[in-house]
């Protein structure tokens, strides 16, 4: 929830790039307080990072990757294995653009500052996000 391998929500760019060895490129379309980022070279395929004011506070999964938590869930995974490894710490919620036909699987850590979500469309996982609960909950990425 706090990260992915060396990478961790709080660290700024400069310390990303110092554990992974990998020059990050930082999308300038948005504001200081949120921008989108990913390895300059695009692997892993489909990781992005979300910053505010330079720094990880959002780390987002999306196809093709094969990126997967550390209970074992990636896309393509259904919901009810979703359910079944998370159990009653997951709350259904209604995915705010496909009505009946997607959910939002939502997981809150201990600290209440962390979230995960996973997207689903039609029982599949299509993307997850982990992080800070504030920039997790934006629903078009910065927004």
């Amino acid at each position: 929830m706090e990260g992915i391998g060396a990478v961790t929500v709080g660290m700024s760019v400069e310390e990303v790039q110092d554990v992974t060895g990998e020059k990050i490129r930082v999308f300038s379309d948005f504001t200081p307080r949120c921008r989108i980022s990913q390895p300059r070279d695009g692997t892993p395929r489909g990781l992005f990072l979300m910053l505010s004011r330079g720094r990880v506070v959002r780390i987002d999964v999306d196809p093709p990757s094969k990126i997967q938590t550390v209970s074992g869930i990636g896309i393509g995974d259904t919901q009810d294995k979703v359910l079944r490894v998370y159990g009653d710490e997951i709350r259904v919620e209604a995915h705010p653009y496909l009505m009946d036909r997607g959910n939002y699987l939502v997981y809150q850590a201990d600290e209440e500052d962390l979230l995960l979500i996973f997207e689903t469309d039609r029982g599949k996982v299509t993307s997850f996000r982990s992080g800070y609960a504030e920039q997790v909950r934006y629903i078009e990425g910065c927004a």
